[in-house]
């Protein structure tokens, strides 16, 4: 007690001359180093001894020099935010074991991170060199570290808990996320998926048309493909590829603008999920962050895309001068098929379909890969309404109720002002009452209008039309001997007068 006693005092001392000959701010320096260089118990004893007798501001400090020479879990307790006054060793102990294995896993994290920047600096110089053994050695080197960083929070981290019951929050460690196809943007792969399906499926169309593979399933008969339509085959192919080239343009440009998708902050926004909503499961987190709350957004962006088409479409019909100069090209096939699907005036096709989608992605916040998913889902549910097929097992016409029948009703004449709604449900024609009430003799106990009903209907019509042509020639045929038998009449009655 004496000698510590004795040690502070000195110390107290030479800090006053200290203040004299190199100022206040030098002297309460060196005097902390000198108090420092005590061990813990001598520090916390002297500063007890000296504690009587001595001036406020020199108590302060005392205390500040007891709390310094105090034990580690008080130390860093205090760092963490946490009052050593209100709990117990224990607690301290597992507050400081926690905060430990948080550094070390920041620590690892940043470590992880800058190998993984070196990486993709290497596969660069190795781009630019052309050589693919440096890449293809650089690709598994990064495919290995993330895979020991994986290894590491599963077993030495989060061994005993797991990760979004933890009071710590996860580190952030982003990262520029993988591709879908390997050494293929995503974005460019959203651009490229559309097109392709949409040329597959025409294609795999146009073979059952070709060889009648599905007759019996067919809405129209294969001769009226012909007859009736007014745009021969190959036009239909140009315009298609001119809308693809439109969208595709118009779709790099935005590629260019968006910026890369990374990856490494989805465990930390559970983990807030999880702290702000505790009675949730983990489990049901994990599942409505990862797959629920995408099929949300595509379900909205679906919304938007049935809204804009609608509207525009709708325009088209009601405004004589978008119809005649943009939307009549696309009603020049009375029977549809899947390669007509896009056939459009470029205007049209880029201001209801590539404009309309691109809306929809950017307003729901849509990531690369759920564009993916709604431009190339979007693409086929477009080719299946104009198919001129009725296939019994096709999802596209089980799930949703417009489909190929709904569709080709407003390619006809006598439903050319109704079923506007385009491509996925029939909400908004149900809403303005624009839905084509002319089945509703024909349709059957079930909601959905049968294929053998609307050719049944289809087939009255033409009779009926018939009938009536041959009506309309004998009444003409009737007009015309009455009109010929008064003329001779008129002409022997001025002959006699004569």
């Amino acid at each position: 007690m004496i000698e510590a006693r004795n040690k502070v005092v000195e110390a107290v001392k030479q800090r006053k001359e200290n203040i004299e000959k190199y100022g206040k701010t030098k002297a309460y320096e060196i005097f902390r180093r000198r108090i420092a260089r005590l061990k813990k118990p001598v520090a916390v004893v002297a500063a007890t001894a000296v504690k009587k007798g001595t001036s406020r501001a020199e108590r302060r400090k005392l205390n500040q020099i007891k709390a310094r020479a105090g034990s580690k879990a008080v130390v860093e307790a205090r760092k963490l935010g946490i009052n050593p006054t209100n709990l117990k060793k224990k607690k301290i102990q597992m507050a400081l074991k926690k905060y430990q294995i948080r550094l070390k896993r920041q620590r690892i994290a940043r470590v992880a991170f800058e190998k993984e920047k070196a990486a993709t600096n290497a596969i660069k110089v190795a781009k630019k060199a052309g050589t693919a053994s440096g890449k293809a050695k650089m690709q598994t080197q990064r495919a290995s570290l993330s895979s020991s960083l994986a290894m590491f929070e599963l077993k030495d981290v989060y061994s005993n808990s797991t990760l979004l019951s933890s009071h710590l929050p996860p580190a952030l460690s982003l990262s520029p996320k993988p591709d879908l196809i390997q050494g293929i943007p995503d974005g460019i792969t959203a651009l490229v998926a559309p097109v392709a399906a949409y040329w597959i499926m025409s294609i795999v169309f146009l073979i059952i048309d070709t060889y009648q593979l599905a007759e019996k399933y067919r809405i129209h008969p294969p001769e009226e493909v012909v007859s009736r339509n007014k745009a021969s085959f190959n036009e239909v192919l140009f315009e298609v590829f001119c809308q693809h080239i439109i969208q595709t343009f118009f779709g790099y440009c935005l590629y260019l603008y968006d910026p890369k998708p990374m990856t490494g902050y989805e465990d930390f926004q559970m983990w807030r999920i999880k702290r702000s909503l505790p009675l949730l499961p983990s489990w049901l987190i994990y599942l409505v962050y990862n797959y629920l709350l995408s099929g949300f957004k595509i379900l909205v962006a679906i919304t938007i895309v049935d809204t804009w088409q609608f509207f525009w479409h709708r325009a088209m019909h009601l405004n004589k001068f978008l119809y005649k100069h943009f939307h009549s090209r696309h009603h020049r096939l009375y029977v549809p098929y899947a390669f007509g699907a896009l056939y459009n005036a470029p205007v049209e096709g880029f201001l209801l379909d590539t404009l309309g989608t691109g809306i929809a992605a950017i307003s729901t916040f849509l990531t690369p890969r759920e564009c993916i998913f709604l431009y190339t889902f979007a693409t086929m549910k477009t080719v299946d309404d104009h198919c001129g097929y009725v296939l019994p097992y096709d999802p596209f016409q089980i799930i949703f109720p417009n489909n190929a029948l709904y569709h080709d009703i407003h390619h006809q004449h006598f439903g050319i002002k109704t079923n506007y709604s385009q491509p996925f449900f029939i909400f908004w024609d149900q809403f303005f009452k624009t839905t084509f009430e002319g089945l509703d003799d024909y349709k059957e106990k079930q909601r959905q209008i049968t294929l053998n009903k609307y050719k049944q209907f289809l087939n009255d019509r033409k009779l009926k039309n018939k009938n009536r042509k041959s009506h309309y020639q004998k009444i003409k045929q009737i007009a015309t001997k009455f009109y010929n038998s008064t003329s001779d009449e008129d002409d022997s009655d001025s002959k006699k007068n004569i």
